[in-house]
């Protein structure tokens, strides 16, 4: 995918019949310029554009393919192919440079690293405006702002990102590009990491995610959207959330799962990848206390990367991982064998070093020998603090020295094109001068637009306040239908209720009669209760004084549970209720009364026969807070978002088929919203709801 970018300039008056006659003058002049512009722009261009010699791209190639370990090792032979090199061009120094700072990080030679990592950008500072040089600009302080993170320089390393994702955002013309923009922004997703902000990198990551492009399903897109996967499950473990975070690393290995046959050449990293990933999910595992899970992952983990070529590194993390789970399910002696297996590994990683100890500190405490642990976790800090230190030490390097040694090889290069320079100058500022015109020419037509447009914005109010007319006629016209719903409907269902219950008070009914009777006196209490909803609706949702009564919550509450008991007796249901006493709060007497009515019905409903319903009021602080618990049948995941939404689809038949018209908790919501108060829930499927009520006390004096 290619990203095109056009320019039509156009400086006709499109409200006029004729163009403007300067127009005519100005063009050859304007052409004029831009070719004069264009000539030198070429001539930097042919400076510019020195190709790389293939023979330090060939250099470079083989290093990665032989046995040298060193970095300066790899120096000295690179240093041997360039002094063979006729006039290395930018490129050719920019690869030299860029490939020694990579080495230098991975034998954690931090301070040289940096040095390479800057030289790298020098040689190509004065050619970033060509797209492939600034992709390559891009590259280098990527590996530098790598380097920075690597020494928990974190401010320096967002400075370093930021400036390569400016770089790059202003030159984008290929796929590749919008590669190395992706990898930015999930380096930045790296430093939020870092310093612990989950949250900011789980959303990094996330977008990384989302807005790569897909270009032929390179072995980038690849590289960059598994470990992202991985990354966010990182970051959700960071946060305290497993079960987000093994749902990424699932969403990992099944993307691996899925593209790993387009990549067979790469099958030692994709193996190496998965191994990662294992670990990673082993932990997430062992912090759910899934640990027959956790085990298998870490041995997945460790026999992929123990192989030769592979991450030994992370193996041997993954085997501290599992010694640790062996403790917590109590086979101290497994977790001695990993130990005593792993101890010569560990002393040249200090990651791995410092799990070791703590590890060790955790087995001898588990065998009881509290004093050779406290000798073995002073060791552990020590090694901490030693490795804090170091890396303390690293980030106050002065680099200015450095520096001033690259300043000095290229100064003479940029005497050279500061005559160049001041001639691209002289052109700008004619450029400049001609578009100040244009900018000028623009805003009078600009203001003249305007003008017309405020013509209209007056046609514009007016048709505004006739749709607002229209709009207060509709209110008035479903004021009058809800007026019609409580004469016509609500009064009349309450007298069949009414006469229901007379009935039912008669002896000597055939049973086939008194459950029809009883069916008729619920469905008139039901659509009563779903008419005042919806009366409530429709009434003005602003609170007045007129409204507001004090009133003791734990009586209004006691009368509530009262009256349910009978309600819940039907069922064989019992209802319990711990009530805090006198507190008290101002609010309408009937509306609360509603909310709590509803909470009771509804935990009745969902509840099976010969359950129990549990009701607590406690004072906390400057609220009180009323909970209603029940064991009913729950609420589905899918529905939970939609609980409080009116006429929600998550309405469900009650237990015994009593019915839901989904307005009740939409109508306590609004309520609570009304009056300054809250209600949640919480709710796990087949295993009952908890409905909390929380409202500000009112204090008496």
């Amino acid at each position: 995918m290619c990203l095109r970018h056009k320019m039509n300039i156009q400086f006709t008056n499109k409200n006029c019949a004729k163009p403007y006659m300067f127009n005519y003058f100005l063009r050859p002049v304007l052409l004029l310029l831009l070719l004069a512009n264009l000539l030198v722009g070429c001539k930097k261009d042919i400076e510019q554009k020195i190709l790389t010699h293939a023979q330090a791209t060939e250099a470079i190639s083989k290093l990665t393919n032989t046995g040298v370990n060193h970095t300066h090792e790899r120096a000295h032979y690179i240093d041997s192919v360039y002094a063979q090199l006729k006039q290395p061009g930018a490129g050719d120094l920019w690869e030299k440079y860029n490939f020694l700072a990579l080495c230098s990080k991975h034998d954690r030679s931090f301070y040289q690293a940096v040095i390479y990592a800057d030289s790298a950008i020098w040689a190509i500072r004065n050619y970033t405006k060509d797209p492939a040089y600034s992709l390559l600009y891009a590259k280098a302080n990527i590996t530098k702002g790598s380097i920075l993170l690597r020494i928990n320089s974190y401010d320096a390393a967002s400075q370093v990102f930021y400036q390569a994702r400016s770089m790059i955002a202003q030159n984008i013309s290929s796929c590749e590009h919008l590669y190395i923009l992706a990898v930015i922004n999930s380096s930045l997703a790296d430093v939020s990491y870092r310093q612990h902000d989950f949250k900011q990198a789980i959303k990094f990551y996330k977008e990384t995610l989302t807005s790569l492009p897909d270009c032929g399903k390179t072995t980038d897109y690849f590289v960059i959207m598994q470990g992202n996967f991985d990354n966010v499950g990182l970051s959700f473990m960071g946060n305290n959330q497993p079960d987000s975070a093994i749902k990424y690393y699932d969403k990992a290995l099944a993307f691996i799962q899925n593209n790993e046959a387009q990549f067979s050449e790469k099958r030692r990293y994709i193996e190496g990848a998965k191994g990662i990933i294992y670990g990673n999910r082993a932990k997430a595992f062992g912090e759910k206390k899934l640990y027959s899970l956790a085990k298998g992952d870490y041995k997945k983990s460790i026999e992929i990367n123990s192989q030769k070529g592979y991450e030994n590194a992370d193996a041997n993390y993954a085997r501290l991982g599992l010694a640790g789970l062996y403790l917590k399910i109590g086979r101290p002696d497994s977790t001695k064998i990993i130990l005593e297996n792993i101890e010569a590994d560990v002393k040249v990683d200090t990651v791995a070093l410092l799990r070791y100890l703590k590890v060790k500190t955790d087995y001898i405490k588990a065998t009881g020998d509290f004093k050779l642990a406290t000798q073995q976790l002073e060791t552990y800090l020590q090694v901490k603090e030693e490795d804090e230190s170091r890396t303390r030490n690293l980030n106050k390097l002065d680099l200015n020295k450095e520096f001033l040694l690259l300043d000095q090889k290229y100064k003479l290069e940029a005497l050279r094109k500061e005559n160049h320079l001041k001639s691209i100058y002289l052109v700008n500022a004619v450029v400049f001068c001609f578009m100040s015109i244009v900018v000028i020419i623009i805003f009078i037509k600009t203001r003249n637009r305007t003008w017309t447009m405020m013509d209209n914005m007056e046609q514009v109010k007016i048709q505004l306040k006739l749709a607002a007319h229209a709009i207060e006629q509709k209110s008035r016209d479903f004021a009058q239908v809800l007026n019609a719903l409580e004469h016509d409907l609500k009064n009349p269902l309450t007298a069949i209720g009414s006469m229901a219950e007379i009935l039912l008070l008669e002896y000597g009914r055939p049973e086939d009669e008194t459950d029809l009777i009883d069916l008729i006196k619920l469905t008139s209490t039901d659509l009563i209760e779903n008419i005042n909803n919806l009366l409530d609706m429709g009434n003005n949702p602003d609170v007045t004084d007129a409204e507001l009564e004090i009133i003791n919550v734990g009586e209004l509450l006691f009368s509530g549970v009262s009256i349910m008991k009978y309600r819940a007796r039907e069922k064989n249901q019992t209802i319990y209720l711990n009530n805090a006493g006198e507190v008290y709060v101002k609010i309408n007497h009937v509306k609360l009364w509603r909310v709590l009515n509803n909470l009771l019905v509804n935990a009745i409903k969902f509840s099976k026969s010969h359950s129990e319903i549990y009701v607590d009021m406690q004072l906390k602080k400057d609220t009180v807070e009323i909970t209603v618990k029940d064991t009913g049948i729950g609420i589905p995941q899918k529905f939970k978002s939609k609980l409080f939404d009116m006429f929600t689809e998550a309405k469900r038949v009650g237990t015994a088929g009593e019915q839901s018209f989904g307005l009740g908790l939409y109508t306590a919501k609004r309520i609570l919203d009304g009056y300054g108060g809250k209600i949640w829930f919480e709710s796990m499927e087949d295993a009952g709801s908890i409905f909390y009520v929380s409202l500000p006390v009112q204090k008496m004096f």
